[in-house]
C-alpha cells in the first residue's frame, strides 16, 4: 500500500510484541478501553503497517530480538506519513535507563513492563486525548442499554468477533476470557440449537437482504440455560461478498418462561375448573346472571350447567335469605375478595345445603365478573358437631392411653400439637415446634429411619404410615412412642400436610426391650470378636431405654490393682483412659460393696463426708453403677453418669443396669476367656509350626492325620509317606509291640510319660528319640486326637556320656577348688546354685535359695562394697567384673569368697540377670590377712596413742578372720590382784578403763597356766563341776584366751567369746588370735612403759621448772640444749644466748682447761662430783658456784 493512499482508523493501536502472555494481555486492556488491537506481523514490516494503517499510536518493546527497536522508531520518524504517529516504548525493569534515549525522540513516552491496564490508560489518555475511553459501539451501546441490548460486530473475512459490554454481561463471560473468534461464540450454543443457529447464519448469508434473525439458547458458564434472540445485518463488499455483520443480542429467557408459565397457567386453570369437585362459576357483577359455571354445580346446589348459565342466583332461588346476598356482595365491593365465608343455599330439591364461598372480581375487556368457589360443607358440619361431642371423650381417652395428636403443614412449615403431647415429651406448654427442634427430640440412632420413611411416603401415593421409635426428652430420658401418620396431598399427589397421633408406650414397651435387649446382646456376643465392639453394641442396647452419652465399663485386675477400661465413652473426659488404681472411687466402692448404687448430688456429699468414697475426674449429677459378678466374684463395674440432669436415673434404671450387668458378666468372662483361647491356640499354632521338636497328630484310629516340618526331617520322609501311617510304623524291631501298648496306655490313662525309643526312617538310619502323648479332648470331655511330641536325643545321648564324665571331673575340680556356680533372674528373683555353693555358704543342701541367702551371708563391713561395684559395673554395661568379700557362715566363722559375675542386658541397657562363679578362698587368704593383720597393727601402734584406740583397732583387724563381735584385753595388777580391762565390748555394751578381781575365772586360768585356750559350753561346765574355775557373767557357747607374754611374764590375757555358736572359733582361729597376742604384747608393754615414761617426764619438767637450782642439760657433743629459768637468770644471759653454748664457755681463762677436764671425766666415770667454781656472766659479772654434773642415759 502506498504512503499517498493510508487506510486511517482512528481507534487501532499497532502492536509489535513478541511475549504471548504480554500480548494477550495487552489486547484484553485495549478492548477494555474501547481501541482495536493490531498485531505487527511480521515484526520487520511494523513501518510499513503504521504506513499503511495509519494507527492511533504504536506500542513497541524496546527489548525485540527481531528488530532493532530504536532503529524502527528512527525510520518512523524518518517517512513523513509516519513522523506525526505516537510511540509508547515498553520497557523492561533493568533497562529503565533507555528513556533518556527514547525522549531525545518527538511524540515519546515509555511504560514499563509487565503493561498494565491503568498505566496504559493513563499514558492513552495522556497521548490520545481525543479518542481515549471510545469503542466500535460506544454511542449505540450508551443509547441502547437501558433497553437491556447488547451489540455485536463480527469481522468475516478476519473471524474476529466483538461484543459490546452488555453483550458481555447477558452472556456471563468476562471481556478477557473471549477469544474473540465465532467458534468461540458457537461453542457456548446448547447442543440442540447449534444446528438451528448454523441454518440461521447459512441463509443470511445467501439472502440478497441479508437480514438474521433467530432465537436459541446459551450454556452460561456456571451450567444454566439462557435463551438470548439475535437480530443482525450484512455488509458486503463491493464484489457483493459478506464482509461483515452487525446486530444485537436480547436475554429473551424472562418472556420464553413468562408465555410457557401463562400456558402451564391457563392448563391448570381449565383443569381446575373442570375437575374441582367445588362448584366455580363467573357471573356478570351487575345483574349477576352466571356466564360460566362447572359441572360441579349439580352436586351442590341440584343444577347442571346449562340450568344456570344465562339465569341468576336469585331468579333460581339459592338464596333463602337474599340478606345474606348483600352482605357478602358488600363485603366484595370493598375488598375486591373474600375467603371461606359460610353460609346456606337452597338445593334444587328444596334442601338447604351449608356451603363456604369465596370470591372475587375480575375484570375482562372492560367488564367486571364475580368468581365464585362454593363447597358443599353440610355433611363438613354435621361432623364438626359429632367432633365435638366426641372430642371431649378423645381428650380423657388420650389422656389414659398415654396419646397426643398433631398436625404439620409443609406450606408454612407450623407445627402444632395437643397439650397431651406436649406431657410426653416433657416440653413447656410454650414451647415453639419446629421441624428442626423436633428432630432434636428423635433418639439419633431413629432419626435416619424415620426421615427414609417420611422420603418413601412422600415419593409414593401411601395415605398414611406407622412408626414405632425412641425419643429423647430434654431431661435426657429416653421414652418409647409409636406414631401413626396421615398425609393431605394436591391433585398432584404431593403432600401439603400431615398430621397423625403419638402413644407413649415406654411402659409397656420396657418389658419387651428388656427381654429384647438381652436377646440382642446374646446375639452380639456369637457374632462378634472383641469386647471392645461387644460393649460398643451393649451400650447402644440399653441406649433405647436410658441415657448412656457417659458410658464405661471398668474391670478390676486383682494381680495389680488396677482397672482397666475396655469401653469408655465419656464427654467429660474424652481422652482414652489409662489403666487406674482408683482408689476410694465409686467404682472401687461398688466393686468392694457388690451392690448397685444410686449416686445423686446429695448422695455424693455424704460418702465425702463419711470419707467412703469420691468422683474422679468430672464431677457429673447423678451417677449409677452396678457390679460384674461371675462364679469368680465381682469382675468389675458397669455405671453410666449424666452430668447435667439430676433426674436422668432413677430407681428403676438401676435395676435395668444390674439386671443387664448380671447377664453381660458372664459375656466379658467369657470373652475374656476366648481371648486367652485364640492366644493359647495362636501359640499352639506358632509351636506347632516353629516347634523344634516333631509334633504328630493322631486320629483315635491310630493314624496320622497331621506333622509339622520337623518330623518329615526327622523321619527322611516326605508328607505324603507320614500322613495316615498308622502307630509303630517307624519302630524297630520289638519296639513296634511296645508302641501298641503305649498307645493303649494313652487311651486308658489319658497320657504317657516322656521315655526313649529307636526309629527307623523312611531312609533306614535308627535314630533315638524322646517320645511322649496326650489325649486332647473336645468340649464335651470326649476324646478326638493323641498329640505325639517326639524329640531326637541321639545325638544328646552320645554327648550325654560324655557330659556325664566332664560333670563329674567338674564337680570333683569344683570340690577341691571350693568353686561354685549360679545364676540370678532379676525379674523373677530365681537364684540357682550349684552344690558346690551350697558348702561355701553354709547353706543346707536341697533349700530354695534366694538372693536374701546371699545378702545374710556377707559381712555387714563389705556390704556397701559390693552394692558400689555392681552398680558401677551395671552403668558401665561391662560383660564381666569380680569382687572379694567376706561371709559369716551359721557358726559365725568368717570366709573369704571371690565372685566373678557377667550380666545379660535387655535392648535398653537394662541387666536383666546375673551369672557367675564364687570360690571360697579363705585358706588362700588367711596367710595374707594374718600379715596383712601384723602388718597394721605395727602401722596402728606408731600412729595410735592411746591404748584403747589401738584395741579397737586391732578388734577391728582381727574381724577379718574371725568373730570379734565379743571381745576383751585384761592385764593384770599384781600389787592389787586385780585385772584392769583397757578395752572390752560384750553383747554391743563397751567398757573402757575398767578394773575387776577375776580370780579363778577363765581368765585367770590362762595367765596362771600361760597357755592358750578354747573352751566349748561343755567342757566350762565340767571345769566348773571339778572346781578348776568359777563362773563369772553369763556362760557362752564357746570361749578362747590367749596369754599376753613378754620379757617380764605373763601380763594380762586377750579373749573373744560367742554366744551364739559352739563352733565360732577352731584351734587355727585360737592359733591366730595367739600370734596376734604375741605380736601386739610388747605394744601393750611399751604403751604402758610410755604411759610411765611420760608420766615421769611431766614430773621431771615440774622439777626442771620449778628448781630453786639451776639446771643445764648438755648433749653428747658438749653443748647445752635446755636449761631452766633459774640458769638463764643465773648467768645474766637469755635463752637463746645461753643454749648452744660449749662446755667451759662461762669458766674464768685460768679454769676453762679445769672445765674440759671435768667432761671428760663424767664421760668416763658417768658423773662428777659436787665441787666449787668461779664462773664469769655474760654481763662479766664473777661470781662462785657449786656445781655437780651426772650422764643421763
Amino acid at each position: 500500500m502506498s504512503e499517498t493512499t493510508p487506510t486511517t482508523d482512528g481507534h487501532i493501536i499497532l502492536v509489535a510484541e513478541e511475549d504471548a502472555a504480554e500480548r494477550a494481555n495487552i489486547k484484553a486492556y485495549l478492548h477494555e478501553l474501547g481501541y482495536r488491537f493490531v498485531l505487527a506481523d511480521p515484526l520487520e514490516s511494523v513501518v510499513d503497517q503504521a504506513a499503511a494503517l495509519q494507527p492511533a499510536m504504536i506500542l513497541l518493546n524496546i527489548a525485540l530480538s527481531a528488530v532493532d527497536a530504536l532503529h524502527v522508531c528512527q525510520q518512523l520518524r524518518a517517512r513523513s506519513i509516519t513522523a506525526e504517529i505516537p510511540i509508547l516504548f515498553s520497557i523492561p525493569p533493568e533497562q529503565i535507563a533507555q528513556r533518556q534515549t527514547i525522549f531525545t525522540y518527538p511524540l515519546t513516552d515509555f511504560i514499563l513492563q509487565p503493561v498494565l491496564s491503568q498505566e496504559l490508560a493513563q499514558r492513552l489518555a495522556a497521548h490520545l486525548p481525543q479518542t481515549a475511553a471510545r469503542s466500535p459501539f460506544s454511542g449505540f451501546e450508551q443509547m441502547l442499554s437501558a433497553t437491556g441490548v447488547g451489540l455485536w460486530e463480527w469481522d468475516i473475512q478476519h473471524n474476529e468477533l466483538q461484543w459490546s459490554s452488555l453483550a458481555h454481561a447477558i452472556l456471563n463471560i468476562p471481556e478477557e476470557s473471549f477469544e474473540g473468534t465465532f467458534e468461540s461464540y458457537f461453542a457456548l450454543v446448547y447442543e440442540d440449537d447449534k444446528a438451528v443457529l448454523a441454518q440461521a447464519i447459512e441463509r443470511t448469508l445467501q439472502d440478497p437482504h441479508g437480514y438474521y434473525h433467530v432465537e436459541h439458547r446459551i450454556v452460561l458458564p456456571d451450567g444454566r440455560l439462557r435463551w438470548v434472540e439475535g437480530r443482525a445485518l450484512v455488509f458486503k463488499n463491493q464484489h457483493d461478498v459478506p464482509v461483515r455483520m452487525m446486530g444485537t443480542l436480547i436475554d429473551v429467557t424472562d418472556h420464553k418462561n413468562a408465555l410457557e408459565a401463562l400456558r402451564l397457567s391457563e392448563a391448570k386453570f381449565s383443569a381446575a375448573f373442570h375437575t374441582s369437585a367445588d362448584m366455580v362459576s363467573i357471573s356478570d357483577m351487575d345483574d349477576g346472571t352466571f356466564v360460566v359455571v362447572n359441572e360441579s354445580a349439580h352436586s351442590v346446589v341440584g343444577y347442571m350447567p346449562d340450568e344456570l348459565i344465562g339465569k341468576s342466583a336469585l331468579e333460581l332461588g339459592l338464596w333463602p335469605d337474599p340478606s345474606q346476598r348483600m352482605r357478602l356482595v358488600k363485603l366484595l365491593q370493598q375488598a375486591g375478595v373474600f375467603h371461606d365465608e359460610e353460609t346456606v343455599l337452597r338445593h334444587k330439591d328444596g334442601h338447604m345445603v351449608a356451603v363456604s364461598l369465596s370470591s372475587s372480581i375480575l375484570v375482562i375487556d372492560d367488564t367486571s365478573y364475580v368468581l365464585a368457589l362454593i363447597r358443599d360443607i353440610s355433611d363438613r358440619k354435621q361432623a364438626e358437631e359429632t367432633l365435638r361431642t366426641n372430642e371431649a371423650m378423645l381428650r380423657r381417652t388420650q389422656k389414659l392411653a398415654k396419646l397426643g395428636s398433631w398436625s404439620w403443614d409443609l406450606q408454612t412449615d407450623v407445627i402444632e400439637w395437643s397439650g397431651l403431647l406436649r406431657e410426653i415429651f416433657n416440653l413447656e406448654k410454650d414451647k415453639e415446634i419446629t421441624t428442626a427442634y423436633f428432630q432434636q427430640l428423635i433418639y439419633p440412632a431413629d432419626w435416619p429411619e424415620i426421615q427414609s420413611k417420611i422420603r418413601e411416603a412422600f415419593r409414593s401415593d401411601v395415605e398414611s404410615f406407622f412408626v414405632e421409635h425412641r425419643i429423647l426428652r430434654p431431661d435426657n430420658k429416653v421414652g418409647y412412642v409409636w406414631t401413626q401418620t396421615y398425609f393431605n396431598r394436591d391433585k398432584s399427589g404431593r403432600v401439603l400436610s400431615a398430621y397423625g397421633v403419638t402413644q407413649d408406650i415406654t411402659e409397656r414397651k420396657r418389658p419387651e426391650l428388656v427381654q429384647s435387649i438381652l436377646f440382642e446382646i446374646s446375639k452380639i456376643t456369637t457374632q462378634f470378636d472383641t469386647l471392645e465392639e461387644i460393649l460398643v453394641l451393649v451400650r447402644e442396647q440399653l441406649g433405647q431405654l436410658l441415657d448412656t452419652t457417659n458410658f464405661y465399663v471398668a474391670l478390676y485386675d486383682e494381680t495389680n490393682e488396677l482397672y482397666h477400661f475396655p469401653f469408655a465413652a465419656d464427654e467429660g473426659d474424652p481422652t482414652p483412659w489409662p489403666s487406674e488404681a482408683l482408689p476410694n472411687s465409686l467404682t472401687d466402692y461398688v466393686r468392694r460393696t457388690g451392690l448397685p448404687m444410686r449416686i445423686d448430688t446429695t448422695a455424693h456429699k455424704n460418702l465425702i463426708q463419711t470419707g467412703t468414697a469420691d468422683m474422679i475426674g468430672a464431677i457429673s449429677k447423678v451417677w449409677i453403677g452396678t457390679p460384674l459378678k461371675t462364679k469368680r466374684g465381682v469382675v468389675g463395674v458397669m455405671a453410666v453418669q449424666n452430668y447435667v440432669n439430676e433426674n436422668a436415673y432413677d430407681e428403676e434404671d438401676l435395676r435395668l443396669l444390674t439386671y443387664v450387668g448380671e447377664n453381660i458378666a458372664w459375656v466379658i468372662e467369657a470373652k475374656q476367656a476366648e481371648l486367652a483361647l485364640r492366644e493359647s491356640e495362636t501359640r499352639y499354632r506358632a509351636l506347632f509350626e516353629q516347634s523344634n521338636d516333631a509334633i504328630l497328630l493322631y486320629d483315635m484310629s491310630g493314624r496320622v492325620i497331621n506333622v509339622n516340618q520337623r518330623v518329615l526331617k526327622l523321619l527322611e520322609a516326605d508328607a505324603d509317606e507320614v500322613l495316615t501311617a498308622p502307630v509303630g510304623t517307624y519302630a524297630v524291631g520289638d519296639e513296634k509291640k511296645a508302641s501298641v501298648d503305649r498307645w493303649a496306655e494313652v487311651l486308658r490313662n489319658g497320657y504317657v510319660p516322656s521315655h526313649e525309643r529307636l526309629l527307623r526312617t523312611q531312609k533306614g538310619n535308627v535314630i533315638t528319640v524322646e517320645i511322649a502323648a496326650v489325649l486332647i479332648h473336645d468340649v464335651n470331655d470326649a476324646p478326638v486326637y493323641v498329640l505325639t511330641v517326639l524329640r531326637d536325643v541321639t545325638e544328646r545321648k552320645r554327648a550325654e556320656e560324655i557330659r556325664r564324665e566332664n560333670e563329674a571331673l567338674l564337680r570333683r575340680t569344683q570340690e577341691l577348688a571350693k568353686l561354685g556356680s549360679w545364676t540370678w533372674d532379676l525379674q523373677t528373683d530365681d537364684v540357682v546354685w550349684s552344690d558346690v555353693l551350697y558348702d561355701v555358704f553354709d547353706v543346707n543342701a536341697g533349700v530354695a535359695v534366694t538372693y536374701e541367702h546371699f545378702r545374710e551371708r556377707v559381712h555387714p563391713a563389705d556390704w556397701d562394697t559390693i552394692q558400689e561395684q555392681t552398680q558401677t559395673a551395671f552403668k558401665a554395661g561391662v560383660d564381666s567384673f569380680a569382687f572379694e568379700h567376706r561371709i559369716i557362715r551359721r557358726d559365725g566363722r568368717i570366709a573369704y569368697l571371690w565372685t566373678q559375675a557377667f550380666p545379660t542386658y535387655d535392648q535398653n541397657g537394662r541387666v536383666t540377670s546375673l551369672y557367675g562363679v564364687t570360690q571360697d578362698i579363705t585358706q588362700r587368704k588367711r596367710p595374707e590377712q594374718v600379715q596383712s593383720i601384723l602388718f597394721e597393727i605395727s602401722k596402728i601402734t606408731t600412729q595410735v596413742d592411746s591404748l584403747a584406740e589401738i584395741l579397737v583397732l586391732v578388734r577391728e583387724q582381727l574381724g577379718q578372720l574371725l568373730d570379734t563381735t565379743n571381745f576383751y584385753v585384761a592385764l593384770y595388777d599384781a600389787e592389787s590382784d586385780l585385772y584392769e580391762f583397757p578395752f572390752a565390748i560384750d553383747k554391743d555394751n563397751q567398757y573402757l578403763d575398767i578394773f575387776r578381781p577375776m580370780s579363778s575365772s577363765l581368765t585367770d586360768h590362762v595367765r596362771l597356766t600361760g597357755e592358750a585356750w578354747l573352751i566349748s559350753e561343755t567342757t566350762y561346765q565340767e571345769m566348773l563341776a571339778e572346781g578348776k574355775i568359777s563362773q563369772i557373767g553369763e556362760i557362752s557357747k564357746v570361749w578362747a584366751g590367749v596369754p599376753l607374754k613378754t620379757k617380764r611374764g605373763i601380763i594380762g590375757v586377750m579373749a573373744v567369746k560367742s554366744y551364739k555358736h559352739e563352733d565360732a572359733y577352731t584351734e587355727e582361729d585360737l592359733q591366730l588370735l595367739a600370734y596376734v597376742a604375741e605380736n601386739i604384747s610388747w605394744v601393750i608393754e611399751a604403751k604402758q612403759a610410755e604411759q610411765a615414761l611420760r608420766y615421769s617426764e611431766t614430773r621431771y619438767r615440774a622439777l626442771f621448772e620449778q628448781s630453786n637450782d639451776a639446771i643445764l642439760l648438755y648433749d653428747m657433743s658438749g653443748r647445752v640444749v635446755n636449761a631452766n629459768q633459774r640458769a638463764i637468770d643465773l648467768l645474766e644471759g637469755t635463752a637463746e644466748s645461753v643454749i648452744d653454748s660449749p662446755v667451759g664457755r662461762h669458766s674464768i681463762k685460768e679454769n676453762k682447761g679445769e672445765a674440759h677436764n671435768r667432761w671428760k671425766e663424767i664421760l668416763e666415770r658417768g658423773s662428777i662430783p659436787s665441787h666449787e667454781r668461779p664462773f664469769v656472766t655474760q654481763k662479766g659479772n664473777l661470781l662462785t658456784v657449786e656445781i655437780a654434773a651426772v650422764l643421763i642415759h
